[in-house]
């Protein structure tokens, strides 16, 4: 199932926000504790990262993908370093610096951060 959600939508396909939004919900799922090996999710990090950025991003379907990010970057130096370098750390930012209210994106996009943290100097510099 991991291995069928590598290949992202394409982006010129209309496809109905509920699809989105069930697709997060099934990674949220495949990934929650206990979570598969490191070579089985770092793949999954473009689509995670499209997940974010698309046009009509729900405040369920970030929350799913933030809760996802947390799941998989707990205690594996390599997935937190691969989403340093997949350029997820502007977009959690972007969540605590934001004006709006949003209680169920800071939790889980905290707990990102403080695993990344915890990680190796270079990476926290």
């Amino acid at each position: 199932m991991l291995q069928l959600l590598r290949f992202p939508l394409p982006e010129r396909v209309i496809v109905e926000p509920s699809i989105y939004s069930t697709v997060s919900w099934c990674i949220f799922n495949l990934l929650r504790p206990p979570s598969p090996s490191p070579e089985m999710i770092l793949p999954l990090l473009p689509t995670l990262r499209n997940f974010l950025l698309m046009a009509f991003p729900t405040e369920r379907i970030q929350s799913d993908i933030f809760w996802v990010l947390a799941f998989i970057s707990d205690g594996c130096d390599q997935i937190c370093q691969s989403i340093v370098d997949g350029d997820f750390v502007p977009l959690l930012l972007e969540i605590l610096s934001s004006e709006f209210d949003q209680p169920m994106l800071l939790e889980p996009a905290l707990r990102v951060l403080g695993y990344i943290a915890i990680g190796n100097i270079q990476r926290i510099e």
